[in-house]
């Protein structure tokens, strides 16, 4: 790591969290309006699962692998910066689509755009960071996540409510420029230890290491399948809500973002906390304790679906969030630990691109689809039956943390 002022760093993190929350915002704003989309555009579920999730997914999360190749070799706060700039003017022309196509094609570009975005965030966070303190750094560096998620539903709700979608999505938008401005002329690249040219590693090289990183594997494909449930979840949740209850956007908003504040806020920090901690005794508790957490938020992910009391979905819901993201500060110190510095970025994309394709860009689509098939008599409780069906994945998540923890005592660098 190199030495940089000691307060300047948490400045770099405090500028690429808020880039992290705008991004959140932008790709999860459509979520809000999926419900006057739905009418304005007459649309099927089916066709609001691919707005909400493969529009965005699918090119964020094949464009990530190589860019992020690229940022493990080149200057990342650059590759963030046009990152930044390219996704926020995206997410302004999403409130100029004439129909379901042009609406599609913008989103394309939002993903694609913040595909740039969080490898190489991770890359110069390890940088900046000392290894006893980068569970902690990256944690809040994943709060901008909630933060993001708390801003769409409370700004998008009252834009929406007030000013319509369009407007929305433009005026959330159009700011991310300045933000991106603001990462070009302020972020430094620190420093990092430049491989001699024997020892630069060919992407083929540097895939086949890291498929053959037990440690890593079982922590990438536990993170895909503990995060398939939530990513479903944030696309769905207002019109979940919106079809069993009847309370105006600006409340379902305001409701969600008390829940995101006081469970998944505290949820992230202390996961990051407590795996500094824990690894310090036993470092296979990088794998140990994101098996547990993920396994406990199963009971609390259905309660939320099928309550039939909106307070109760609120309560639920917090304590869903706040014990899922619990376990990401094990997990994003576990992929930073076990990899070597030249493949951390491309860690991360390829882990990424697991969640992305599956979370964000698959199962939405599968979910729509089953609401309009499968459980259509069930008609205003059909999303509901819809999203159970993921409790699988919990299960799955913790098999492969646990396939982690197995390995984490010969692959941990010391």
């Amino acid at each position: 790591m190199s030495s940089p002022a000691k307060h300047y760093r948490y400045w770099v993190l405090l500028l690429l969290t808020l880039s992290y929350a705008l991004s959140v915002i932008d790709r999860g704003l459509i979520t809000v309006m999926l419900s006057d989309i739905k009418q304005e555009f007459a649309l099927s579920d089916t066709e609001l699962g691919l707005l909400g999730g493969l529009a965005f997914a699918l090119f964020y999360s094949t464009l990530a692998i190589p860019i992020a190749r690229f940022a493990d070799h080149a200057n990342r706060k650059n590759i963030i910066a046009a990152a930044v700039g390219f996704w926020s003017l995206c997410t302004a022309l999403c409130g100029m689509a004439a129909g379901f196509w042009s609406l599609f094609l913008a989103r394309v570009g939002v993903g694609a755009g913040e595909a740039g975005g969080t490898p190489p965030a991770h890359s110069i966070l390890a940088d900046y960071f000392a290894k006893s303190e980068l569970g902690r750094a990256l944690s809040v560096y994943s709060i901008g996540a909630i933060i993001g998620t708390l801003g769409g539903h409370l700004l998008g709700s009252y834009l929406v409510q007030a000013y319509g979608w369009r407007v929305a999505f433009i005026a959330v938008g159009l700011p991310g420029v300045f933000l991106g401005a603001l990462v070009y002329f302020t972020i430094k690249e620190p420093s990092r230890a430049a491989p001699a040219p024997e020892q630069r590693a060919s992407f083929g090289t540097t895939l086949r290491s890291l498929l053959a990183n037990k440690a890593y594997l079982g922590v990438a494909l536990g993170n895909v399948f503990a995060w398939v449930p939530t990513y479903s979840l944030f696309i769905w949740i207002f019109p979940l809500i919106e079809r069993s209850h009847d309370i105006g956007k600006l409340e379902i908003g305001g409701a969600l973002a008390m829940a995101l504040l006081l469970g998944a806020v505290p949820g992230m920090f202390l996961g990051g906390v407590f795996s500094d901690l824990l690894a310090k005794r036993n470092n296979r508790w990088l794998g140990w304790s994101p098996a547990i957490w993920i396994i406990a938020a199963a009971p609390l992910y259905l309660m939320l679906i099928f309550t039939p009391s909106f307070e109760w979905l609120i309560i639920f819901y917090g304590g869903y969030l706040f014990v899922a993201n619990l376990t990401q500060g094990p997990i994003l110190s576990a992929i930073q630990s076990v990899v070597l510095p030249r493949e951390r970025a491309l860690a991360v994309a390829l882990g990424l691109f697991g969640v992305n394709i599956i979370g964000q860009a698959l199962l939405p689509v599968v979910i729509g689809l089953l609401s309009d098939t499968l459980f259509a008599d069930y008609a205003g409780r059909s999303l509901n039956y819809s999203l159970s069906t993921l409790v699988i994945a919990f299960a799955i998540a913790c098999g492969f943390f646990l396939y982690c923890a197995k390995h984490l005592n010969v692959q941990a660098n010391d």
